[in-house]
């Protein structure tokens, strides 16, 4: 269905070939002047130098009719790129994309609506701008709106609607059309969770009763594990592999933290400075560093410090883990399970295990705090991110995702 050889995309950084044509034109035109000033004045004028960015380098793949393929990596991967290019929205430097039949793609909000226009009237536009007949559009113009579910709205420029409502609308379209490839970027992320949830059993139920074949980038383990059958992970814009789902999922989590958390080169600490966390580890039982989790597994946190004081009258270490959308979750500290740090080596680590991680599979991110009495000695926002898989809760329920909720966990602090 997709057979890519070769493939490349490079950007060039710096001034030229970053914005609109009139200013590159006016860049160039000062570059002129300086270097005419340059032979004035005898005086070296530095030019900017030239950087070319690969955003891929050197991909290969084949995509069979009816696969659905995840596709993952961290930020700045190439995933996205990808995408356009398959996409047609970009052309690539090198190499050579071949794709069977019609292509549907919903890479960002409000890619083919018109702000001034009624959610009907884009329908009917961003429809056709995916290929599809006006008839077409209007045998299923019913059934769109009724997946969106901004039937009430559906008149109202859609300047008023608030992204979520834009991604509905435009996922519908996409979805409705009579396409035989499906790309979708990491904009579902945008909708509430009934809504990713609605549309992931969509496009399932595309790949499965029409043959579509579908990708799907994604930074929800879970969404990829569900209904995808391979994936591919990129690296620095390299495919570092392209196979069974679940394989690409380890080796992409066991990537992202193998050797912990560095925090040093952040520069968002708060807080006095007599303690630092300078690396966090996440463990499984079995001390395999790693940062995806089953519902109901153990989790180890380790701390690794460094201190300037020895002696301190009553030191408190807490987390604060918080869900995808920044609600706060889970809230622990060093005393409740009793220990009261007084002294402290130089160096050492702070250990703090949670028995059975009883949260809900999605996303999470783990805020830690230094204290003393009401002094806050080290404090960093977002430090790591925890990803919890599907697991079994009491045996036999599969404890499945929700967008908010709170919880309390027991665990235990201890000095290493």
């Amino acid at each position: 269905m997709i057979e890519v050889s070769d493939l490349g995309k490079m950007y060039r950084l710096g001034s030229i070939n970053a914005l609109t044509l009139r200013d590159d034109f006016s860049r160039m035109f000062d570059y002129a002047r300086n270097r005419v000033r340059q032979r004035q004045d005898a005086e070296q004028v530095a030019m900017p130098e030239k950087r070319d960015f690969w955003a891929l380098k050197d991909v290969n793949f084949q995509i069979r009719e009816g696969d659905v393929v995840g596709i993952i990596g961290k930020n700045g991967a190439g995933k996205s790129t990808l995408l356009k290019v398959l996409s047609k929205v970009t052309a690539p430097t090198t190499g050579l994309v071949k794709i069977k039949g019609k292509i549907a793609s919903l890479l960002e909000i409000g890619t083919g609506f018109h702000p001034e226009l009624s959610g009907k009237e884009n329908v009917y536009l961003n429809g056709a701008i995916l290929g599809m007949k006006r008839n077409e559009i209007r045998k299923k113009f019913d059934e769109i709106v009724a997946f969106s579910g901004v039937e009430k709205i559906i008149d109202t420029p859609v300047t008023r609607y608030s992204s979520g409502m834009y991604v509905r609308l435009a996922f519908a379209v996409a979805a409705y059309l009579e396409a035989d490839t499906l790309i979708v970027d990491e904009v579902l992320a945008v909708g509430d969770a009934e809504f990713q949830k609605k549309a992931l059993g969509k496009m399932n139920d595309a790949a499965q009763q029409s043959g579509r074949t579908i990708l799907l980038v994604s930074h929800n383990m879970g969404s990829i594990s569900d209904i995808c059958n391979n994936a591919m992970l990129f690296e620095n814009g390299r495919l570092a592999f392209y196979g069974e789902k679940d394989s690409a999922i380890e080796k992409y989590l066991t990537h992202l933290h193998s050797e912990g958390a560095r925090l040093d080169e952040r520069n968002d600490h708060i807080g006095t400075g007599e303690v630092r966390v300078r690396k966090i580890h996440l463990m499984d039982e079995n001390l395999v560093v790693k940062n995806y989790f089953h519902v109901g597994e153990k989790l180890n946190i380790y701390f690794d410090y460094i201190s300037t004081q020895n002696e301190y009258f009553n030191l408190c270490f807490g987390i604060l883990i918080r869900n995808a959308s920044g609600g706060p979750v889970v809230y622990h500290h060093s005393h409740i399970s009793g220990l009261n740090l007084k002294k402290l080596p130089p160096e050492g680590r702070i250990q703090c295990q949670i028995h059975k991680l009883m949260l809900p599979p999605g996303r999470y991110f783990l805020t830690y705090g230094v204290y003393e009495g009401d002094i806050i000695l080290e404090l960093l926002e977002n430090a790591i991110e925890i990803n919890v898989e599907i697991g079994t809760y009491n045996h036999s329920y599969q404890l499945h995702p929700i967008s908010q909720g709170k919880a309390i966990l027991e665990a235990e602090w201890s000095l290493l």
